[in-house]
This record gives C-alpha cells, sequence and structure tokens, in this order.
C-alpha cells in the first residue's frame, strides 16, 4: 500500500489511503493547531461498492469545525468533536468529503484513512 497524491479528486492507489488535516501537537508535528477559517472539500471515487472511512486520530473543535460527508444521492452526515478510532461506511460511487473550519477556536485536527469498498457492518447508520 502507497499514500496518494494529494489533489481535488481523488482516486485510490491499491485501495487505500490517507488524507490529513493540518495536523500538529501529536507525535512530534508541532504544537499548534489546524488554520482558521478553513474550506476544503475532496471527493473520493470507489471503483467498487462503496468507500470506508477510519479516523486513526481525530480531535475536531465542537464550537463551529465539522467535517461533512456527502454521498452521490445528496444525503450528509456531519462529524464533530474525539472521533478517534470512528470507522464508518458509505454506499456511493463517490463521497465528496468537506472541511470547515470557523475563526473562533481550533483543535489538533484528523487523520483520515480512506479505504476502496463498501463494509456493511460498518456503515454510517450504525453510529447514530
Amino acid at each position: 500500500m502507497r499514500e496518494c497524491r494529494r489533489s481535488n479528486n481523488y482516486r485510490f492507489c491499491n485501495e487505500f489511503f490517507k488524507w490529513r488535516s493540518y495536523l500538529y501537537g501529536i507525535d512530534g508535528h508541532g504544537t499548534g493547531s489546524y488554520s482558521p477559517n478553513t474550506e476544503a472539500t475532496h471527493r473520493f471515487t470507489s471503483s467498487s461498492d462503496g468507500i470506508t472511512f477510519d479516523f486513526t486520530f481525530c480531535e475536531i473543535d465542537t464550537g463551529g469545525d465539522f467535517l461533512i460527508f456527502r454521498k452521490q444521492d445528496g444525503q450528509k452526515y456531519f462529524f464533530t468533536g474525539d472521533l478517534t478510532g470512528t470507522r464508518f461506511s458509505l454506499s456511493s460511487p463517490f463521497v465528496d468529503v468537506h472541511f470547515t473550519t470557523n475563526g473562533v477556536d481550533q483543535s489538533i485536527g484528523f487523520d483520515l484513512e480512506v479505504i476502496d469498498g463498501y463494509e456493511a457492518f460498518f456503515d454510517v447508520t450504525s453510529l447514530r
């Protein structure tokens, strides 16, 4: 497995890659947080039946910062807070992931593994 290069429209490299936000303060990455007033959207396109997301680390400020996962049919799922260890799957040919932050408080960020393939056991509806 190898990490893919960043672009606005991701494709999978060997069914796996990582997306990191501005991640600081852990594992020697520095002492800070992600940038305020950030807007970033990335499209993840599946070559199979869906996409699975795994937060190996996630700390997003709950005061207005969040990630939105949008399926092809327009259905949206909002996430914020401590999501470390959260894994979920979406059955969709592509998923747009939007990261937005306000100008008030920021946290450390996230490390998100993205895997090509839908895993029914981890369907996003099981989180609710």
